[in-house]
């Protein structure tokens, strides 16, 4: 809250109330701050008698404070206190700025590992009166520093204008959040596409503490088996594509592995792993038995047994087609398809004498498709 304004020397001077600040704003519109919370309320702001004198008049309690040209001979400043994320090593401290004959600084350094200074904390160092000095407050994951800004000569001051304390944070492991793995079952594929398609797809995410770049290896084995095989030793993508021909059916688990070594020296590199959720890989399709049955003589139709019958996988659907006709669905005799092995009965009626063939295809769950025909003749 604007309590007091003064124009002054082309500078804009500003006491606040509640807090009791005195602001300086230039005509670049930078905001100094002169005091902070001098009382309750900077009431009034007037210039003094003297060339760049300042008086302002406060409230709880009331006085007039008055500032005067030059400077005054000490000064300290305390920094916010930084936060490394994690335990860290401290390098050197270094600054810049002008330093006039007559005048001197000197810095120190308290560190801790809670955000608000308490009695936890470091005692403040010993100052560091030369640039480049290594830190000497122990490893932490908060730091501060003070400066001490001292002139023997009132019309000159220090002045600091940057301050680096180098770091090393602790390095941290990359986490593997979570590993998807998609296969042909998941995709819900359109059951007349004829084969699976042989491959699964494996996406995952990671995130490192640190921000290192990461980099990625994976692993399989059969649900069951003690040792890893490898997939891919390093990547630095997150999706795979595994074609799955060359395995046994069964149900496997897929290891995703990220590591910080990109960023960090293979000794301190650290990594972290997950598996996937077990998955079904089953490229084989299902054997499918036709077995048309006799007909009466002078009769137009008949029936036919089909065995359906996978090793790994449900099957989950069935069509026939009758002389290259159109497919038509086929339910299995108990009338839901819930097991790898089904029979179904196909009635075949409205049939002209010759020669007719009857072509089965079943589906399984990984979108593998088996096929069986059977040629007959109607009298």
């Amino acid at each position: 809250m604007i309590l007091s304004l003064l124009w002054q020397d082309g500078r804009l001077y500003v006491g606040t109330g509640n807090r009791g600040d005195l602001l300086r704003i230039d005509e670049n519109l930078d905001v100094e701050m002169l005091e902070k919370d001098l009382e309750q309320q900077v009431m009034c702001l007037a210039a003094g008698l003297r060339k760049g004198e300042l008086l302002t008049g406060t409230g709880d309690a009331g006085r007039v404070v008055r500032y005067g040209p030059g400077f005054i001979k000490e000064g300290l400043y305390t920094s916010e206190v930084f936060d490394a994320k994690f335990a860290a090593r401290l390098g050197a401290i270094t600054w810049t700025g002008t330093f006039p004959p007559g005048t001197s600084v000197e810095l120190s350094t308290q560190s801790g590992n809670v955000a608000e200074p308490d009695a936890s904390w470091s005692e403040w160092s010993a100052l560091y009166q030369t640039s480049g000095q290594a830190v000497t407050s122990p490893p932490a994951r908060f730091l501060r520093y003070r400066v001490r800004l001292k002139t023997a000569i009132p019309q000159s001051a220090p002045e600091v204008d940057g301050v680096k304390i180098a770091y090393l944070a602790s390095n941290q492991p990359p986490r593997v959040k979570s590993v998807k793995v998609t296969t042909p079952a998941d995709k819900g594929r359109n059951s007349s596409k004829p084969g699976g398609s042989g491959q699964v797809e494996i996406s995952w995410q990671a995130e490192d503490p640190n921000g290192d770049q990461m980099r990625y290896a994976l692993d399989f084995r059969m649900r069951g088996d003690a040792a890893w095989r490898t997939l891919e030793e390093k990547t630095d993508k997150t999706s795979y594509t595994w074609k799955t021909e060359g395995v046994p059916d069964g149900s496997y688990e897929v290891r995703v592995t990220a590591s910080d070594e990109p960023e960090n020296p293979k000794d301190k590199a650290l990594s972290h792993s997950r598996v996937s959720l077990p998955f079904m890989v089953d490229n084989t399709r299902p054997l499918v038995v036709v077995t048309v049955r006799g007909a009466l003589p002078g009769a137009r139709k008949t029936a036919a047994d089909v065995t359906m019958t996978d090793g790994a996988s449900l099957i989950k659907a069935a069509e026939y087609s009758l002389d290259s006709g159109e497919w038509q669905a086929i339910l299995p005799d108990d009338g839901i398809y819930d097991s790898k092995s089904e029979k179904a009965t196909v009635e075949l009626d409205n049939l002209e004498p010759g020669e007719h063939t009857l072509a089965v295809r079943a589906t399984d769950e990984n979108e593998n498709v088996g096929a069986a025909s059977q040629t007959f003749k109607m009298k």
